[in-house]
């Protein structure tokens, strides 16, 4: 909670790129922090996001303007603006974390999202454009993560392209508290 209503989310992310493939950069890492504001209806009213994916730093922000999402982004020597739809029961992320809390998780919930897709960027072959993506996620299960014995028992969440893909995208374990 802040003061005078609203709430603000703060995130921060490291992780080793390797293992997804693509350009074999010096530096593997990706690191990145968000914050988020949000009102007293728990909507998004803006966003900062910034660091570094394989060495090349990277930078985006955010406003709501009603219906909209007006975006501005850096990466390295690429800028950029947007303006894109984003309706109230809208959810953004940042391309890592596509829970980023509020409800409770359980088997069955489903949730559109509603990404900030910056991998275009650094892609070979891509568009050369930070877009908003929409995705879809869905819990599958309650189950200690893969290799993890020493967690409890987490949410499964499941992130496809399409609501009717049957294999996912990506996969991730989210406990009781969030993380």
């Amino acid at each position: 909670p802040v003061p005078g209503g609203g709430h603000r989310m703060r995130s921060r992310l490291l992780m080793k790129m390797r293992p997804f493939g693509g350009l074999a950069l010096n530096d593997d890492n990706a690191y990145m922090t968000s914050d988020f504001k949000l009102d007293a209806r728990y909507q998004l009213t803006e966003f900062r996001l910034g660091g570094k994916m394989q060495g090349m730093p990277v930078s985006a922000r955010g406003e709501r303007q009603g219906e909209k999402l007006r975006m501005s982004y850096t990466l390295a020597v690429l800028k950029g603006d947007l303006l894109v739809d984003f309706p109230p029961d809208a959810t953004l992320s940042d391309m890592f974390l596509p829970y980023q809390g509020g409800g409770r998780l359980e088997v069955g919930k489903m949730w559109k999202i509603k990404m900030l897709d910056l991998g275009n960027l650094v892609m070979v072959g891509k568009s050369q454009k930070v877009e908003l993506t929409e995705l879809y996620a869905a819990v599958v299960a309650l189950e200690k993560p893969p290799g993890r014995a020493d967690l409890p028992p987490a949410w499964q969440v499941e992130v496809r392209r399409y609501p009717t893909d049957k294999d996912w995208t990506y996969l991730l374990w989210v406990d009781e508290g969030g993380t």
